[in-house]
């Protein structure tokens, strides 16, 4: 005989399960109360209820046909471009998370039709028209000369601008001018004049410090934003403090 630990009764030995890890070889716990205990995994029938719960948290989507079975598909419709996926009640919320495929290739060739129209090429496509990032699509460079591109090409980490028999399209299109007499202004306000051709902050332009009279060629945005001085002048300091450095090891 043995006493359970939870229901604190005298059973046979035969009512523990064996376990080698207890010194008398049983369980500390009768059959019993470990079936009662035990993880019990239930269920919940799917219904046109459930069904109509879970779609809430699938907003885009439209529920077409009413609910027959769990294992068999329903049709969902996209509210954004009428896109139709027939998944099944159970896969709501696990293999279907919500995304449409059809959205996303649209979103992804408007991108690139952004990005072409930027460096000033003509594209010869739709945003429809894109299917994958393996498919070239044709379009016109700047000086009247077709070719295709990948989406990759302008888009992406490893993003970089094709080359074809067009020497006037490997030149990078020339920044329009902008009115930048503020800018010249503040400019001269921080001790920096322009000697050279100004054409945008992200370019170097040539000009001199009124306090040192040092020339320098720099991106005016780096005085403008990160208020950067004169670089000779910083050279040098850099490297009398190196000196004096040096003097007071040898001193020491």
């Amino acid at each position: 005989m043995k006493t359970c630990r939870k229901c604190q009764q005298d059973k046979p030995i035969e009512e523990f399960k064996r376990n080698s890890q207890y010194q008398d070889g049983r369980h500390s716990s009768c059959k019993a109360c470990n079936n009662r205990t035990g993880r019990t995994i239930t269920h919940t029938a799917w219904s046109q209820d459930r069904l109509e719960q879970a779609m809430e948290n699938f907003p885009d989507w439209k529920l077409i046909d009413p609910f027959v079975a769990s294992h068999k598909p329903v049709r969902l419709e996209c509210v954004r471009c009428g896109n139709v996926v027939k998944p099944e009640p159970t896969q709501l919320g696990k293999k279907f998370k919500g995304h449409c495929q059809k959205c996303q290739k649209l979103y992804k060739g408007r991108q690139l039709i952004a990005a072409l129209l930027r460096d000033g090429h003509f594209p010869q496509f739709q945003a429809e028209d894109y299917q994958n990032k393996d498919v070239a699509l044709p379009v016109i460079c700047r000086a009247g000369k077709p070719f295709r591109v990948l989406i990759n090409d302008y888009m992406g980490e490893r993003a970089y601008r094709p080359k074809h028999d067009c020497s006037d399209c490997d030149q990078p299109p020339i920044p329009k001018p902008l009115p930048v007499q503020e800018e010249l202004d503040r400019l001269e306000d921080y001790g920096y004049v322009i000697a050279g051709e100004y054409r945008t902050r992200n370019d170097k332009t040539f000009g001199y410090w009124v306090k040192c009279g040092h020339y320098d060629y720099v991106r005016p945005r780096c005085i403008l934003i990160r208020r950067a001085g004169c670089q000779t002048c910083q050279a040098e300091s850099q490297s009398e403090d190196v000196r004096r450095g040096l003097w007071a090891y040898a001193d020491s």
